[in-house]
């Protein structure tokens, strides 16, 4: 009688399919970092706004995507949260705001689209750009009559990135490479004591 053998998935070719998908896997962990450098806000006739300066590090790959005329959606969560000891925080407005950088291979400009408007901007390096999207200025968040005189509020802030698809699927590619969003996390300071 021929011996038997059994084969057990993965074999020498599966475990070198799973090393290889781990190693694009873990080089694509991170598409880079979100830091907000500083933030603020104050209060101009009635109406408090928001101030803020943001560093966008996309690493290779994510840069890759952009230049390959993959669009990366950039989203700004602010919320205004009024403290409660005794059950979840209250939250007394939230909004967001995106934009769309995309390169145009053709023009070489990248063009950043205000997604709310649908205004747009082209510049004619990436620097530029991304330095345009990191700058926050005179971003109204809440009147100050919305607010209690007597009670303190928190203003959180919250910036991510992701590469979007394209209508010709190309964004599932993008997604093999690299992870395809990063995040800030929340940041909070006091929005009036």
């Amino acid at each position: 009688m021929g011996k038997s053998t059994t084969s057990c998935w993965p074999g020498r070719a599966g475990q070198w399919l799973l090393g290889l998908v781990a190693l694009f896997w873990m080089a694509g962990l991170s598409a880079g970092s979100i830091t907000l450098i500083t933030g603020f806000t104050e209060e101009v006739d009635g109406i408090h706004y928001l101030n803020a300066d943001i560093d966008y590090r996309l690493n290779e790959a994510a840069l890759s995507a952009l230049e390959s005329g993959l669009p990366l959606r950039l989203s700004i969560e602010v919320e205004v949260r009024r403290p409660r000891w005794y059950w979840a925080n209250a939250v007394e407005t939230r909004f967001e705001r995106h934009h769309i950088i995309q390169f145009q291979p053709l023009t070489r400009l990248y063009v950043i689209e205000n997604e709310q408007t649908g205004r747009r901007k082209s510049f004619q390096s990436y620097g530029a750009a991304i330095a345009e999207l990191g700058r926050i200025e005179d971003l109204p968040v809440i009147e100050e009559s919305a607010l209690d005189p007597d009670t303190r509020y928190d203003l959180r802030m919250r910036v991510s990135m992701e590469v979007r698809e394209r209508p010709d699927g190309l964004g599932i590619i993008a997604r093999l490479w690299t992870n395809s969003s990063i995040s800030s996390g929340w940041y909070q300071w006091t929005l009036r004591s």
